[in-house]
């Protein structure tokens, strides 16, 4: 009986570490990619709608573009020149510091629901 205890115990042990291991792992390749121009272009190619172009930066640090353009949930953007600086090591404190945030033109338009008439 305690045989089977202790190895029920150690099969649940080996999970909750490799589990933990593919976290750290998961999170640590996300900062990297976030961390570096290719990484965040990459990150950014995964957001359905958006566009990017003429990306440079890092999503950690200072980021900008020629022109940023997102389409969904009925609503388009198109924002011309975006900047965004800011210290992530802020996030540990559980705030958001922006040292720029800049955009040179705007411009959002929302789609009229299928509803309205």
């Amino acid at each position: 009986m305690k045989t089977r205890r202790f190895r029920w115990l150690r099969v649940a042990m080996i999970s909750l570490v490799g589990i933990g291991v593919w976290l750290l792992l998961a999170v640590t390749g996300l900062l990297i990619a976030l961390g570096s121009d290719s990484g965040t272009r990459w990150v950014l190619s995964q957001i359905p709608g958006l566009e990017v172009e003429n990306g440079q930066g890092s999503l950690f640090g200072r980021w900008q573009a020629e022109q940023l353009r997102w389409r969904g949930y009925g609503v388009a953007a198109d924002l011309a020149f975006p900047l965004v600086d800011w210290s992530p090591a802020c996030l540990i404190t559980l705030t958001v510091c922006l040292d720029e945030l800049s955009v040179a033109q705007t411009n959002v338009e929302i789609q009229p629901s299928p509803d309205e008439t």
